[in-house]
């Protein structure tokens, strides 16, 4: 996935990163090796399985948290792995091994990747045929599953990369749906969202303006207001959004919130005018985490402000143009922790600083 989303280059920096990792992990007995296209392995000599499966779990973490970079954008990646015992003295050749890691690391990658599964004892006499073709079935839809995840991922991270292009065009959304993402997810995280609910948030980020690409350059570049003929191809930038991302499966759950995360509380908003909670949650947190952005980022006809300003004004619009509950989160988020301040004000800085300034003036609020 990531030869394909990033380029072989990178992919060779990954693979020296883990093999670094592995062999930073391993004792002057073990054995590392590179074992396929994305696969090490770790031969420990006379070691237990709960040892053995501490040192992987410390490699995992290792891993999940240190990130890397590439092109300024930062790469998260995750580390599956297997673990297995022989039985010397049940005879067991090198290939049985083998295979029961495998198996172990299969599991791995369909119990949702980034873990470490043991493989567990079988029986000693052979399982029945149509237990043997079921276990292999099951085998096989492990792989499906790996196969299908890795797909999804692929194919959300094209279309990021294809957004982020379409950003490049104008120069003061560049760096917008990455910004959009973080806060949305800081939001997320203060409101307590279950992981699914963070997952649809994380892809609608990612993608939310991806409309955009039919909006005249002009319109997007004016200084000025917005007559009605302009506004109204500017607020068909959500429906164009949903026909490029309708087609897609990844997109089934995001596509409502990319389609109404311009919708306002009192029910004032575009496209549908819905109102309250018939918005849906997700789609309220964009709104907030998108107006944030454009507030402390600043607009072709806005002057950035600052974060207390900006915070200030979602207060203001609490209840009318936004959730309330969602306005909260992301000022005791920004408030409350220092480490959100901090990124919030350097974010804001750094994104301020390579978009043009205006002082015309134009709606508060405005996409």
């Amino acid at each position: 996935m990531i030869n394909d989303v990033r380029g072989h280059a990178f992919g060779d920096q990954v693979l020296k990163r883990i093999a670094e990792d592995v062999r930073h992990s391993a004792r002057t007995t073990d054995t590392v090796a590179r074992y396929g296209g994305d696969e090490f392995l770790l031969l420990m000599p006379n070691t237990a399985v709960p040892e053995a499966l501490s040192v992987v779990e410390r490699i995992r973490r290792h891993v999940a948290q240190v990130p890397l970079t590439d092109s300024g954008q930062t790469v998260q990646v995750t580390l599956s792995a297997g673990v297995a015992e022989a039985d010397p003295a049940a005879g067991e050749a090198a290939n049985d091994l083998l295979r029961k890691a495998d198996e172990a690391l299969q599991t791995a990658k369909a119990a949702g990747r980034d873990c470490a599964k043991v493989w567990g004892p079988v029986a000693s006499q052979p399982p029945p045929e149509d237990q043997a073709e079921a276990e292999a079935a099951d085998r096989l839809r492990r792989r499906l599953h790996g196969l299908i995840q890795q797909s999804v991922e692929m194919l959300v991270q094209g279309v990021r990369d294809l957004v982020r292009g379409l950003e490049a065009r104008i120069p003061y959304l560049s760096g917008h749906s990455g910004n959009t993402l973080h806060y949305a997810l800081a939001i997320t995280e203060t409101l307590g969202l279950d992981s699914d609910q963070v997952e649809d948030i994380r892809k609608a980020a990612l993608v939310h303006d991806i409309g955009n690409v039919a909006v005249p350059r002009a319109i997007l570049n004016k200084t000025g207001r917005l007559d009605v003929a302009e506004r109204q191809i500017v607020e068909q930038h959500v429906v164009t959004s949903v026909r490029l991302l309708d087609q897609l499966a990844a997109f089934d759950r995001p596509i409502p919130l990319v389609r109404h995360h311009h919708e306002r509380w009192d029910g004032c908003g575009y496209p549908d005018r819905l109102s309250g909670e018939a918005i849906p949650l997700g789609a309220r947190v964009l709104a907030v985490a998108d107006a944030f952005d454009a507030m402390t980022a600043g607009r072709a006809y806005r002057k950035p402000c600052r974060i207390r300003e900006a915070l200030g004004r979602l207060r203001h619009e609490s209840g009318q143009q936004f959730d309330p509950a969602v306005v909260d989160a992301l000022v005791r988020w920004v408030g409350d922790a220092p480490s959100g301040r901090e990124a919030a004000s350097r974010r804001a800085g750094k994104t301020a600083a390579a978009r043009p300034r205006s002082s015309a003036p134009r709606e508060a609020l405005s996409p």
